[in-house]
């Protein structure tokens, strides 16, 4: 029971583990070629890399581009997730955690998963001559959502957008950011900065990621267009997961023969051994003569083991029959013959 418990247990471990890993495989695989890693019930998630000038709107009138009716501008390169496309040109969309509404002239859907599909990394600091506020809207007469010292450092920006310039102002752009106090960790603010109160923003790198390349010139034997490089990659990659899912399997079975073959083996040495402890401690058999061989022979005998359970008769041979038999009562009192000699004398002889 326990060899049988042991086996069982090594079998599931052969065919679990090469699974995990098989399903870890894959999601790696999957990531690496810009696939999602999971799908939605009944549809897939669907990315649109965003152009120059892209407004993210908070309502479906795409027309309004006051600063009430734009998010902020989403950062060019990046990507948005499509939401719904049933209420074109107003593409309803969501950026980072956001939902809103992007016209449909200014992304444009892609077919595979971006690694990075927001801008992430970039920071602000307030500048040193004075601190300055988190506002609702770019607007003075909007609600402060935080006040913010001087010097504060490393506060994570978003986005820029348009808004209206206050007094003692030149430009008109604010800066969408998330500020988290040092002293109260818990909680998270999210507003407009005016850009003129803020120094050391960080460069904001377009992302290179479903950039069209030009190929380099080819001949006719090493073209291949674009939907050909991709199911060749699919089939290797189906090929190296069915190879990763078979294997352990093979495995497992070769380990099974082998240890059902051992175990044979191992039945067969103890019972020709325990046949052997018998015959030693029993006695050596009688030897069973020619004649009844001969007759078991008759009999299709075609091993010893049929000579079990037969009675063995021994049969008189021809030439021993004189032996056996008994004298006649004619001859049974008969005395045997000797020469008769007549008497000489000895002087006759002299």
């Amino acid at each position: 029971m326990k060899n049988f418990i042991k086996k069982l247990f090594v079998s599931l471990m052969m065919i679990i583990l090469p699974l995990f890993a098989t399903f870890f495989s894959g999601l790696a695989i999957r990531s690496y070629i810009g696939k999602p890693l999971y799908y939605a019930e009944g549809q897939s998630v669907r990315y649109a890399k965003v152009g120059s000038e892209c407004y993210f709107f908070k309502t479906s009138n795409i027309n309004d581009v006051s600063f009430r009716n734009v998010f902020y501008i989403v950062p060019e390169t990046y990507f948005v997730i499509i939401v719904d496309d049933s209420t074109s040109p107003a593409i309803k969309v969501r950026y980072g955690d956001t939902l809103g509404y992007v016209s449909l002239d200014t992304i444009k859907e892609v077919s595979f998963v971006p690694v990075n599909p927001t801008l992430s990394g970039a920071t602000l600091d307030i500048s040193s001559a004075s601190g300055t506020q988190i506002m609702s809207a770019p607007s003075v007469e909007s609600e402060v959502e935080c006040v913010i010292s001087k010097n504060t450092r490393q506060i994570k920006y978003v986005a820029y957008t348009y808004g209206e310039v206050p007094s003692g102002g030149v430009s008109n752009v604010w800066y969408y950011a998330v500020f988290v106090p040092p002293y109260d960790p818990t909680s998270v603010f999210e507003g407009y900065i005016y850009s003129e109160r803020v120094s050391n923003l960080s460069t904001i790198l377009p992302n290179s990621e479903g950039i069209e390349e030009t190929p380099p010139p080819s001949t006719d034997d090493e073209e291949m267009s674009e939907s050909d490089a991709n199911f060749a990659m699919n089939n290797t990659v189906k090929i190296i997961l069915i190879v990763m899912i078979c294997l352990p399997i093979i495995l497992v079975f070769v380990l099974l023969l082998i240890s059902n073959r051992k175990s044979k083996n191992d039945k067969l040495e103890k019972e020709l051994g325990e046949e052997l402890n018998g015959q030693a401690k029993s006695p050596a058999p009688k030897k069973k003569s020619r004649t009844t061989a001969k007759k078991k022979s008759s009999s299709k005998i075609r091993n010893l083991d049929d000579l079990d359970g037969q009675t063995l008769v021994r049969k008189p041979v021809f030439y021993t029959n004189f032996l056996d038999q008994k004298p006649s009562r004619s001859t049974a009192n008969l005395e045997p013959e000797f020469p008769n000699y007549e008497v000489v004398d000895d002087d006759d002889l002299l």
